[in-house]
């Protein structure tokens, strides 16, 4: 069993993870890996029937999750928690000792995000719950920071409404949920200003999730003041009694440890300053914490400030105005009651590329294509707004170019203190990536699918036929056998190298390398490929640094591309160049080429060109060349000419990062036991 790294989860420390497994011993194992790891919340669970009602009240970040078990199995719960939350929201490892295709096959149909083969190496279990960790973490971010932009807008509202009567206390209290603190505390500077240049302390008031508190205060050092007062800085403190800065006075019950600071920044002074507070014992904020909560308080000051100084209808339409423009990663507009835009933030000029002044004042619909005007799309998200105060729409939007993206779009109605349909607050987001990323894995599925197939239902048929067919014959089945064996391995190859290169696991072991004696091995090695082909290997005394499987695995890639996409008969050459500090591996066909515009992509995961989306192929094939390439330091790019033929160039140092160049001569190189492909 291999030893994992005893902080590789460190990170997600306080991220929840539950345990579900009837066999003690198993369960316990797992968790006293993951608690060697750096986990520091992890539940076991023995009967499964508890578990949907555990995970709804506890809200975990990671279920892992046995198949076999008693009363109700593996697969049943995971139906059950796919009712309720998708795979984002619930990352499932499913951990079993059924190693068959139909046991896992069957959990990833029913939403499992990943499988795990028992006994568990520590070392693939802390590189996939890390993986999924990671997921559920930017999803929560995201959650968080749409709930706190939310929360600022609600309470804007409320506060141009005269609903708020202690405006900083409740927007205090309100931040203090949102970031789930235990007490908060405004603080107000003694005195506007500073005296004799040292900022003036804060007096202040308090309160807690179970109502006002009057033993709780803090005294902050000059050096804290002047950060929030001077220069309105927000602070953030792991551990508030242990801070040399923090003096912290409160009752027996009261223990503070983590703590965020934020200023509230008011006519370019620091009004007043919100300390957010957790008990000792209790997850120490982060830096996206602080920048979130800071965000909130920012947008709450604004509203405050415009309150002090604009009409009730006059100081909303005002705020929006200041709250949005500050947003540059959604374009958010203000409609009129008839859809005509009335105002216009950076974000929207970032996503849809119009200008202030060339949109404001025109319908809306000239961010949708036609058929959505046609089809009475936007004339029903206007309707859904005005009668549910909320309308959302995924589909494509238009920018000022022509070009086409894929948006989230969310229209929410305004409305005055009276009740009156004043206009619609419109916010688009750009997920045409994460469209893309979709579509690509749709793709990907599809070709492997396909890819898999292919040869195996080619060998199957020939090794049928071998039997009963002439010596002659036979040979040739032979031969097309091991074709299709040596595809799929190099298709199974790339597989493995993908995973193992995004989990960080795969190990290199470089050393100097005669280059013509790997290529020449390599080509033996898919001599049943390569058949229909001659193929030319340089003569070269070129020796580089690489890791001898690895560099094989290029080649192969390589070699695989070159016969796929060339005509039978047509020569393949393998050529060499050594410069100063590198050589260059370089792999040539005469085939139908690469088109242009793909080269710039041609790397990329998922990406096949558009001259081959009809060929198969799962698109990691050279994305895997390129990222095994990277790992020993070498470099590696296309040339094409539609019609002509492709070659690809890998370079790699001669020598370890010390060495300018390879000392060893290619006599004591390594030879020829390159990799089986």
């Amino acid at each position: 069993m291999q030893l994992a790294d005893s902080a590789m989860l460190e990170p997600f420390a306080w991220s929840p993870v539950l345990i579900v497994d009837d066999d003690q011993a198993s369960a316990l194992l797992a968790l006293k890996l993951l608690l060697r790891s750096g986990l520091r919340s992890v539940d076991t669970i023995n009967d499964a029937r508890l578990v949907v009602d555990w995970v709804e009240e506890h809200d975990p970040d990671l279920v892992l999750l046995d198949l076999h078990m008693p009363f109700l199995d593996g697969y049943a719960v995971l139906a059950a928690l796919r009712e309720r939350a998708s795979s984002t929201e619930l990352p499932v490892i499913v951990l079993t000792a059924d190693d068959t295709m139909g046991a896992s096959t069957r959990a990833l149909e029913l939403g499992a995000n990943d499988f795990l083969l028992k006994p568990l190496q520590p070392v693939e279990l802390n590189h996939r719950v890390r993986n999924l960790l990671d997921m559920r973490a930017a999803h929560r971010s995201l959650q968080r920071r749409q709930r706190w932009l939310e929360e600022a807008e609600r309470f804007s509202r409320e506060l141009f409404s005269g609903e708020v009567e202690r405006p900083v206390m409740t927007m205090a209290t309100r931040a203090m949920a949102l970031a789930d603190a235990d007490h908060v505390l405004v603080m107000q500077p003694a005195e506007q200003g500073h005296q004799d240049g040292v900022p003036t302390p804060f007096h202040c008031v308090g309160a807690s999730q179970s109502g006002p508190t009057e033993d709780l205060t803090i005294d902050l050092d000059e050096r804290l003041c002047a950060q929030l007062a001077g220069h309105a800085t927000p602070v953030l403190i792991e551990d508030a009694k242990e801070d040399p800065g923090v003096s912290v006075s409160a009752g027996e019950s009261v223990d503070i440890g983590p703590m965020m600071l934020l200023p509230i920044r008011m006519a370019d002074t620091t009004r007043a300053a919100v300390a957010l507070l957790r008990e000792r014992g209790r997850e120490p904020y982060g830096p996206s914490d602080l920048e979130t909560a800071h965000q909130f308080v920012t947008r709450a000051a604004i509203a405050l400030e415009l309150v002090d100084r604009r009409t009730e209808q006059k100081r909303y339409l005002d705020f929006f105005e200041i709250l949005v423009s500050q947003v540059a990663e959604y374009a958010i507009l203000r409609l009129d009651v008839d859809g005509t835009i009335a105002s216009w933030n950076v974000g929207a000029e970032r996503v849809l590329g119009y200008r202030a002044e060339d949109a404001i004042g025109r319908h809306f619909s000239l961010l949708h294509p036609e058929e959505d005007l046609r089809d009475g799309t936007l004339d029903r998200l206007l309707d859904r707004a005005r009668g549910t105060g909320r309308a959302q729409h995924q589909g494509w939007g238009v920018r000022s170019d022509g070009t086409r993206f894929w948006g989230e779009v969310s229209v929410n109605a305004l409305r005055d203190h009276h009740g009156a349909l004043i206009g619609y607050a419109k916010l688009t987001r750009d997920l045409t990536e994460s469209k893309r990323l979709e579509l690509a894995r749709e793709s990907f599925f599809a070709a492997l699918s396909h890819d898999l197939r292919t040869p195996l239902n080619s060998i199957q048929g020939f090794v049928e036929l071998i039997p009963i067919v002439d010596d002659e014959r036979r040979g040739e089945y032979i031969n097309r056998v091991h074709s299709n064996v040596g595809r799929l391995t190099v298709l199974i190859d790339n597989l493995l190298d993908h995973a193992r290169v995004r989990a960080g696991a795969l190990p290199i072991n470089p050393q100097v390398l005669y280059a013509p004696g790997v290529a020449a091995a390599c080509v033996r090695d898919l001599a049943p490929l390569l058949s229909g082909h001659e193929v030319m290997v340089g003569r070269s005394e070129l020796t580089v640094y690489a890791d001898q499987q690895i560099l094989g695995r290029v080649l192969a890639n390589l070699l695989v591309n070159a016969t796929r996409y060339s005509p039978d008969g047509s020569p393949i050459e393998i050529r060499f160049e050594q410069y100063a500090d590198s050589g260059r591996i370089i792999v040539s066909d005469h085939g139908r080429g690469i088109a242009p515009e793909d080269l710039e992509t041609i790397f990329d995961e998922f990406e096949r060109g558009t001259l081959a989306e009809a060929d198969g192929g799962t698109g990691l094939g050279l994305s895997s060349v390129r990222q095994l390439v990277a790992l020993q330091r070498g470099d590696v790019w296309i040339d094409s000419e539609l019609g002509v033929g492709t070659t690809v160039t890998v370079e790699l140092p001669l020598g370890p990062p010390s060495d300018k160049a390879s000392d060893v001569p290619a006599s004591e190189a390594v030879q020829e036991d390159g990799p089986q492909a």
